[in-house]
Order: structure tokens, then sequence, then C-alpha cells
């Protein structure tokens, strides 16, 4: 086959066995192996790897037959019910697909071992090995599923127990059941393969429960109108071997397996495959012959406009030398400024004086001090590949002159350096900035003047509440003092005028004339 001559299909890891095994142990061999086959070589030389003799096989169809009739597996053999009618290629013939291809179509098998001269097994071909090595191959994506899908699909419900889901498989001689919701709507809930009967015999489960024990979830399927390729490739992803194909309803419409992927492909189509990709490649070809053609058109136009961008320069020379800025074309070599020229653009009052700034600004490029940042800005342009705009100062005549340059890469290594006096907006600039700062410093002055003043002002008042606080405190303390100094001035003449009152009392007591007053103290009289 073109293009896998150097590929091998053959599968040299085959799982076999002798005849006098039973049924249970061989399905207990293949569930732990995930083979849904098994070769039944010679007793007397299975210990002998070199030289297994191919008897019989025994497959996952034949233990769907077994569990359908309900037979013992522990009590069987597999000598007694393996397949001896068995279909085998030579080694030979493996390296031809197609060979292999004709006798699973033909003998509608999914398992051809490779036997040499004496019948001695050496591997197997399977419709995944084939599968694996012809899948590149771009005819799966030109045919669609429903061209080669299978249309008779055995379908059952959920409610079908195990043992009936096996008998059917048995008669019909299928390998697998789709599972639908009921009979009218045929909608897919999943689908039963003769791997998971293995699988479900293995486990010694009873075949009267329900086949909805075993769907397969989620379900697996694809649309009549897909590609076989997508078919194929959730097949690889998922690794089964049987895919529901469903209508734009969800409806079920057939089933597509390994083996119709394989029925799709025949030698015929992949020559009209390679005699297709050989057209294109000539058709690639005449485009590829055509651009040619038309670069050459594109070269003979290029070369008029080069001539159109000479004249372009020329106009844009006298552009230059009417131009009032300074032009330097600046060279860089390497890591450092090589070449400057000075493009002729002053003419008129000032062109002595422009000179010499042009002279200066020649000097600065090759200046210690001033080359490396020169060097960094236009080595930035040439790295940007834009425009960089760059502004700097010289002292010209004792005086410092601003400039804004214009950076332009005008070719791999050098830069169009064109630079604009801008001395007189620096100036307004500086002498905004200080009238900027002098004002800032008065309204700093007047806000600590401010502050000052409302200090004060919470002074004076804290003042004037403290003074009016002491008239008060004054007002009534002169209150209180006032009968407080009334009385203690006055206590000393009261004293003395009450002691004159009590000597006058005496004295009328003691005389005679005034004697009838003691009748009228009871004490005083006693005393006379």
């Amino acid at each position: 086959m073109i293009g896998y001559e150097k590929r091998s299909v053959v599968n040299h890891h085959v799982l076999t066995a002798t005849p006098n095994i039973t049924v249970f142990e061989a399905l207990s061999l293949m569930s732990y192996n995930h083979s849904d086959y098994l070769f039944i070589v010679n007793q007397n030389q299975a210990s002998n790897a070199s030289a297994r003799k191919l008897i019989g096989i025994f497959t996952e169809r034949d233990l769907v037959r077994l569990a359908a009739n309900q037979m013992n597996l522990n009590s069987i053999t597999i000598n007694n019910v393996m397949n001896q009618k068995i279909v085998t290629i030579t080694e030979i013939e493996s390296q031809d697909i197609f060979i292999a291809l004709t006798k699973f179509r033909n003998h509608k098998i999914h398992h051809l071992p490779v036997v040499d001269n004496e019948n001695n097994l050496i591997g197997v071909i399977t419709p995944q090995s084939i599968r694996e090595i012809i899948q590149p191959l771009d005819l799966l994506r030109q045919k669609r599923v429903s061209e080669v899908m299978t249309p008779n699909v055995v379908s059952l419900t959920a409610n079908t127990s195990i043992l009936e889901l096996t008998q059917i498989m048995a008669q019909q001689q299928v390998s697998c059941v789709v599972i639908v919701e009921d009979k009218v709507t045929q909608i897919p809930l999943g689908i039963i393969t003769e791997h998971d009967i293995v699988e479900f015999c293995n486990q010694t489960l009873d075949l009267t429960i329900k086949a909805s024990a075993l769907i397969n979830i989620p379900v697996l399927s694809v649309k009549a109108f897909d590609s076989m390729w997508n078919a194929n490739k959730i097949m690889q992803t998922r690794q089964v071997q049987h895919l529901i194909v469903t209508d734009e309803k969800n409806y079920l419409v057939g089933l597509i397996t390994q083996t119709k992927i394989l029925e799709a492909i025949n030698y015929v189509e992949i020559l009209q495959t390679v005699e297709t990709l050989q057209d294109i490649v000539e058709e690639k070809t005449s485009e590829l012959n055509k651009l040619n053609e038309q670069l050459q058109r594109e070269v003979k136009h290029r070369k008029l406009y080069e001539a159109k961008l000479r004249s372009s320069e020329e106009q844009m020379r006298a552009l230059f030398e009417a131009m009032s800025d300074i032009i330097l074309l600046v060279n860089i070599d390497g890591t450092k400024v090589g070449t400057v020229q000075i493009l002729p653009t002053y003419y008129g009052y000032e062109e002595e004086f422009k000179i010499n700034l042009a002279a200066e600004m020649v000097e600065c490029f090759h200046q210690q001090q001033t080359a490396p940042l020169w060097l960094a800005k236009v080595s930035e342009a040439l790295r940007k590949k834009q425009i960089i705009n760059f502004d700097y100062s010289l002292q010209c005549d004792n005086s410092e002159r601003w400039f804004s340059a214009n950076i332009s890469p005008i070719a791999e290594n050098k830069v169009l350096w064109v630079a604009r006096d801008i001395s007189r907006h620096k100036y307004l600039e500086v002498a905004l900035q200080i009238s900027e700062t002098q004002e800032r410093e008065k309204a700093q002055q007047l806000e600590v003047a401010l502050t000052e003043l409302k200090r004060a002002e919470v002074k004076l008042v804290l003042d004037e509440k403290m003074a009016s606080l002491g008239r008060m405190v004054g007002g009534i303390a002169h209150e209180i003092n006032n009968p407080n100094n009334f009385i203690y001035a006055n206590i000393q003449p009261a004293n003395e005028y009450v002691q004159e009152l009590l000597n006058l009392v005496k004295l009328y007591q003691y005389h005679p004339r005034f004697s009838k007053i003691a009748w009228f103290n009871p004490r005083r009289r006693r005393a006379y």
C-alpha cells in the first residue's frame, strides 16, 4: 500500500490459552486482559513460545451464544465450544493491507490470525489495528456516515432481560443491541455490546435482570450527515467499536462499526484519491507559475516606482533646502556615532548663525558627555522604527538655547535629525514656572497670615471672655463684701450701745425714783 509499506498492522502480543481450560476461566482471562478474543493453541506446544500451533478461536460472540442457551460456564471446556474453522493470513500476505481487508469483508470476521508456513501463531490483525494505520486518509473526510451505516439495527427496550437480549443477539448474530425508550419513538438510551455481556457473565450475575443495568452512559452517537472522519475520531478517542447513528430529531436510524469503516475504503477509491491529489498538485504548480509571472510584472512596476522615488527625493531635497530647521543625517557605526552630515538648509540673514549651531551639534555628537545620551535616542528610533522626539540644550555665545529634535529612521543604521529652535518657548515656560512659584509662595504667605489672624481673633475672643468673667466675679465679691463690711464696721459701736443701754437699765433699777419698776421684775424685787 502506498505510504504504509514500512508500517505493520500485525499485533504480536496475542492472548492464547490451551483447550483444556473451562469457559469461565477463559472469560476471566479475556476480562483481565481487556480482550474480545482468545486464541486456542496446541496443548503440547503451548509452553514453546516460538511454536504455538493454532487450533481454534473463542470470541465474545461465542460467549453470548452460550449465555443465551443458559449453559454452565464452569463445566464446559473451551475445546467443546471454540470455533475450529479459522480464517488465517500468512506473514507475507499481512504486508498488504488490502488482502486483510478483503478477508474481513468476505468472511465477516473481526480477528485475523497471522501464521507461518507450519500454522504457528505469530500475531493477529484486527479492524482497529488497520484503522490506526489508514486513519490519515482524506477519503474518510469525503464519505458520510449515512453511506456506510447499517440501517437495520436490533433495538430493544430497557425492560428486556439480559437473558432475552443474549438470545436475540445469538439468533440475529449481531455484536450489539441498541436500547431505546420505546419501539415507536426509537430514541436511543444506550448500547449493549458483546463485551458488556462478557463483563456481566464474568461477575456471575443473574441473567434475569433488566437490560437497563448494562446500558453504557453517556450515549455515543453521530449524525447521519457527519463525515466518516468524525465517526472514526470518536471511536478512537472513546475506544469503542460501535456508534449509534441518529437523525436531526435524535431518532435511531442506524449503527456504524469499525468493520463498516474498513468496508468504506477500497483500493480503487484510494487510487482515485491519489489521482485527485496529483491533479491538485498540478493545479497548485500552475498557480505558482502564474504567481511567478505576476512577480515579474511587479518587478517591472517596482523599477518604475524607483524612478518616481528618485524624482520624489529630488523634490524632498528641494523642500529641505527651503526649511529653516537644522537637519542632520546621523549614521551609526556599531555601538558609536559614525558620520554626521549637515544638510544645507540655511539661507537668509541667519545663515551663518545656524551653520554655527549645526557645527556645535556635530561636535556634541562626539563629545564624551553628550554622545551616550544622543546615541541612545538614535538607537531607540532605529530599534522601534518610529519617530522619537527629543529636547536638548546647547551653550551658544554664553547663552543657553533649547532645541526639539525629531529623530526619524530612514535606513538600517541611519536617521534624520531635524532640530527646531524652541528657546523662546522654553524661556516662556521657565518664566511661567517662576511666576507660578512666586504666586505659590505668596499664596502660602497669605495662608500663614490668615492662620495667624484666625489665631489672634480666637485669642481676643478668649481674652474678652476672661475680662467679662473677671468683672462679673468682682461685682459678686463687691456685693458680698458690702454687707460684711457694714456688719464688721458696726459691731463695735453696736456693742458699745448695747452696754450703755444695759448700764442705763441697771441705773433705773437701783435708783429709788424708779423703784416701781422693780415690782415689774420679780427677781429685782427679791433683791431689795
